[in-house]
C-alpha cells in the first residue's frame, strides 16, 4: 500500500515524497487566470500583508513528520497561517499553487528549501478576514521580503491531467466555508482505492495533491468552491496472491470518477513554470 502517511522507519527519500503529497499546507493547483489576477494586484502597489510574521528555525537535524490524519492544516480561520514544520517548498506551494511541482512546474528550489524546517506563523491585520487568494498574496510578500525570492516565469507545453464532470454529476462533495474552517488534506493511495480526509479544499487543490507525482492539473469542471470530504481508509485489502497491484495513477483516476463524479484524462497544455533565480534562508525575526 502506498501511503501519504510515512511509517516511522521511512527512508529520507520516502519522507520527501510524502512531504509533497501531505497537505498540512493546503496546498493546490489553480487556473492560470487566478494567478495572473493575483500578480496584477501585487503590481498595483498595495498587496495585502501579514501584520505579524514569525519564522523560527528548528534545531539542525529536525525531520519532517506527517501530521495526524484529521489535524488542521496551516491555513486557519481569521487570516492565520500556522505551520510548526514549514519548509520553503510548502510556502512556495501555497503562495504559487499554479507552479508547485518540483522538476516540472517549479525549478530551482535549493536542497535546504526542502529539508530545513521552520516554525512559521503569519497573522493578518485584526478585524479582517482575508480570502484564500489574499492570503496567497500575503505569503508572496513574506517570500520576497524574508527569503529574498526572485524568479521568472516561462510557458511550457507538457503532459497534463484534465478534469471534467462525469455523467451524473458530482457526489461526496460537501460545501465548505474557508473563512470559518481550517484547510486540511490527508490522502492515501491504497491497493484499489484513493482515500481522502479533507476540510475546505478546492477541486484543483485536491487533484493537484493526488496527481502531482505524475503531472500538473487543468480544471475544466466548473467547480470553483471549497469542499469537505471524508472517505477514510477502510476495506482496502491487498490483491489476491499471484495478481499484480493496480497502477497507483489508475487508482486515483478511477476513484475520482467513482467517488466524486469527476473524470481525469490525459492531455497536453501550455502551463506556467516558475524558475527560481535566487532565494536565501529567512532573515531573523
Amino acid at each position: 500500500m502506498t501511503s501519504t502517511g510515512s511509517p516511522r522507519r521511512a527512508s529520507a527519500k520516502r519522507d520527501a515524497w510524502l512531504l509533497r503529497l501531505s497537505v498540512g499546507a493546503a496546498v493546490a493547483v489553480l487556473t492560470l487566470g487566478v494567478v495572473l489576477e493575483a500578480r496584477g494586484q501585487a503590481r498595483g502597489g498595495n498587496p495585502p500583508k501579514f501584520e505579524v510574521v514569525s519564522i523560527v528555525p528548528q534545531p539542525p537535524g529536525t525531520r519532517w513528520h506527517p501530521p495526524p490524519l484529521e489535524a488542521p492544516g496551516p491555513v486557519q480561520p481569521g487570516g492565520q497561517y500556522r505551520d510548526p514544520q514549514a519548509v520553503l517548498y510548502t510556502l512556495l506551494q501555497f503562495a504559487y499553487p499554479d507552479t508547485n511541482i518540483p522538476g516540472k512546474t517549479l525549478l530551482g528550489v535549493p536542497l535546504w528549501g526542502r529539508r530545513r524546517i521552520y516554525a512559521f506563523q503569519g497573522v493578518a491585520p485584526g478585524g479582517k478576514t482575508p480570502t484564500r487568494d489574499e492570503m496567497r498574496l500575503m505569503m508572496r510578500a513574506v517570500l520576497a521580503s524574508r527569503f529574498g525570492l526572485k524568479f521568472h516565469t516561462e510557458e511550457k507545453e507538457m503532459p497534463v491531467f484534465v478534469l471534467t464532470l462525469a455523467k451524473g454529476g458530482t457526489k461526496n462533495l460537501k460545501a465548505a466555508n474557508p473563512a470559518s474552517e481550517s484547510n486540511a488534506l490527508s490522502t492515501l493511495i491504497g491497493w484499489r482505492q484513493f482515500f481522502i480526509v479533507a476540510k475546505a479544499i478546492s477541486i484543483p487543490e485536491l487533484a493537484g495533491r493526488a496527481l502531482e507525482s505524475w503531472g500538473p492539473v487543468v480544471n475544466h469542471t466548473g467547480l470553483n468552491g471549497y469542499y469537505d470530504i471524508d472517505i477514510p481508509p477502510v476495506n482496502d485489502a491487498p490483491p489476491p496472491k499471484g495478481t499484480h497491484r493496480e497502477d497507483p495513477e489508475q487508482v486515483v483516476k478511477r476513484s475520482f470518477h467513482d467517488e466524486f463524479g469527476i473524470d481525469v484524462t490525459n492531455g497536453k497544455a501550455t502551463v506556467p513554470v516558475m524558475v527560481i533565480d535566487s532565494v536565501h534562508p529567512p532573515t531573523p525575526n
